[in-house]
């Protein structure tokens, strides 16, 4: 039921995974606006590299919708990737912030769909 829908949702889900490229560009606004907090000189160049790797992440997933051949793996990493930002977000002081807990929420949400897709449901 689920893989006969895969293509849009791993179109919907890189493009919400992609939009973390802005990161990239307004790292200050961003950590800002969802955590609260400012950033260092050093933890400014970690979150755009950590943007830039995640964005990573929803451009394979955008890849994976339109070569099948690919899923799998992709969906491995995705699963893995989702799965670490909500547990360590759930892990941490910030599971009290709204938006950080909504944001590990969806991850940990997309992560057990691509898991039904891995596993052919």
């Amino acid at each position: 039921m689920i893989t006969a829908h895969a293509q849009a949702f791993l179109i919907i889900v890189g493009v919400l995974t992609a939009g973390i490229l802005a990161f990239c560009i307004a790292p200050d606004a961003l950590v800002k606006r969802i955590f609260g907090e400012d950033l260092t000189p050093s933890g400014r160049l970690i979150t755009r590299h950590w943007g830039l790797l995640i964005g990573g992440v929803g451009v394979l997933l955008i890849l994976a919708a339109f070569h099948p051949a690919t899923r799998g793996p992709i969906l491995v990493f995705a699963v893995v990737e989702k799965l670490a930002i909500a547990g360590l977000v759930l892990a941490s002081p910030f599971r009290h912030r709204a938006l950080p807990t909504l944001i590990a929420a969806a991850d940990a949400l997309m992560a057990l769909v691509c898991i039904a897709i891995l596993a052919g449901l």
